[in-house]
């Protein structure tokens, strides 16, 4: 899991800033107030979050879930949040699996096609191996 430092690290490299003040700057706070999340004196609201997600170019539910975690004052609520984001993951993994296996084939007709001009058997571009 991510800690707030990662994501704010990476914003700053994907936004080209020299420092956490303009990071600050740029989410419009004060100057102080990157620095204070980075110790964890204090965390972002739900709305700064997903600004710096946005920098960092993350996804922001997973962002959200993060900050949930990271502002649960007992581990069963913390827990829960891990859940919720384990589900979305488990989503978009199924997601881009049905994308994967549609974009190898536009038909189960082109399928047979691409057998049957290959001799019957499987397309080299198709790894079925482990």
């Amino acid at each position: 899991m991510m800690k707030i430092g990662d994501y704010l690290d990476l914003a700053r490299k994907r936004q080209g800033f020299k420092s956490d003040s303009e990071l600050s700057l740029a989410l419009g706070l004060a100057r102080i107030a990157v620095s204070t999340y980075r110790t964890e004196r204090a965390l972002p609201a739900p709305r700064t979050m997903l600004q710096i997600a946005s920098f960092a170019g993350l996804n922001p539910d997973e962002a959200l879930l993060n900050l949930g975690i990271w502002k649960s004052e007992d581990d069963s609520t913390a827990e829960a949040y891990r859940g919720i984001m384990r589900r979305l993951r488990g989503v978009a993994a199924a997601v881009a699996l049905v994308g994967l296996f549609t974009s190898l084939t536009d038909s189960p007709a082109s399928a047979r096609e691409q057998l049957a001009n290959n001799g019957g058997s499987i397309p080299a571009a198709v790894y079925y191996g482990k």
